[in-house]
């Protein structure tokens, strides 16, 4: 069966220019091209990804402080 791109970014809850990026970058499988413009993946091999995917456990998730901003310094309070 096959998985249109709407679908796939719906299922994993990525945009779809994340789903390019994540095909580029070898971590989503490569799309079957159905026609002039249009591509789908097979469901089996996205099932496999995130079947793939790493399990998060209490021992490997990262936790961030209450009111922290991931990827982002802290800010100092009463800098000029």
């Amino acid at each position: 069966m096959l998985i249109r791109k709407r679908t796939l970014c719906k299922e994993l809850d990525i945009s779809p220019a994340t789903v390019w990026r994540m095909v580029q970058d070898g971590r989503l499988p490569q799309p079957r091209k159905l026609g002039e413009n249009s591509v789908a993946w097979l469901r089996a091999e996205i099932e496999e990804y995130v079947k793939a995917l790493p399990v998060v456990t209490a021992a490997n998730i990262q936790t961030v402080a209450p009111g922290a901003k991931r990827g982002r310094k802290p800010s100092v309070v009463g800098r000029a």
